[in-house]
C-alpha cells in the first residue's frame, strides 16, 4: 500500500495495490494536555481515517510506517488528524 517512494530510512513498499500512500504525518491538536499542536511523523508514517467508531467516540483508522511491511488498524480520539482516501465508484 505504500508508494515506491519518500519514506525514511529504506521504508519504502512495493504500492502492490495501486493505493500509492505517501508518509503525510498526523495531526495533533493539544488537547487538554497541553502539548503543543501540529503535524508529526512527516517522512516516517500515516494514517487514514476509516467510518467505523467505537463506544467512546473513537475512530477506526488504519496506519502505515516506514519500518513496517503491514499496515495496522487501531481506535484514535478526535484530536488528531489522518488523511482520508476518497475511492470513486
Amino acid at each position: 500500500m505504500k508508494s515506491k517512494s519518500g519514506w525514511n530510512d529504506g521504508g519504502n513498499g512495493s504500492d502492490a495495490f495501486g493505493f500509492s500512500a505517501l508518509p503525510a504525518g498526523t495531526w495533533f491538536d493539544g488537547g487538554t494536555t497541553g502539548d503543543d499542536e501540529g503535524f508529526s511523523e512527516e517522512t516516517v508514517g500515516t494514517g487514514f481515517w476509516g467510518s467505523t467508531e467505537n463506544a467512546n467516540k473513537e475512530l477506526y483508522e488504519m496506519n502505515l510506517v516506514d519500518n513496517e511491511i503491514a499496515p495496522y488498524f487501531s481506535y484514535r480520539g478526535r484530536g488528531f488528524g489522518n488523511s482520508v482516501r476518497c475511492v470513486k465508484d
